[in-house]
């Protein structure tokens, strides 16, 4: 199973578990003019590309944690000593100012 379909089997079970996003389901129901089957499609529509966002946050907060605390020289050698890591070397500066706020 590929991760989009992961988080559409997410979605569902959130709906068939009736603990989805109520307002989100509100919004859709309204969206969708009153429309249950509409408004379902809807909302598994966009809490998929929330938790898309919510994932790439999180990888997102991971790579700039990797570079807190350390040296811009200590960043590009980590990078260059690890030839599998695909990150431009503009990237991984960017990930290193981010980490330490400059």
């Amino acid at each position: 199973m590929n991760d989009e379909n992961m988080l559409y089997n997410i979605v569902a079970k959130e709906i068939e578990s009736n603990l989805f996003d109520k307002g989100l389901m509100a919004r859709c129901f309204a969206e969708c003019e009153g429309d249950k089957l509409k408004s379902v499609a809807l909302y598994t529509k966009l809490r998929v590309q929330q938790l898309k966002k919510d994932e790439e946050r999180k990888q997102s907060e991971q790579e700039i944690n990797e570079f807190k605390g350390i040296t811009r020289k200590e960043a590009i050698q980590r990078w260059r000593a690890n030839p599998s890591d695909k990150r431009t070397w503009g990237k991984i500066v960017g990930l290193w100012e981010k980490a330490n706020n400059k």
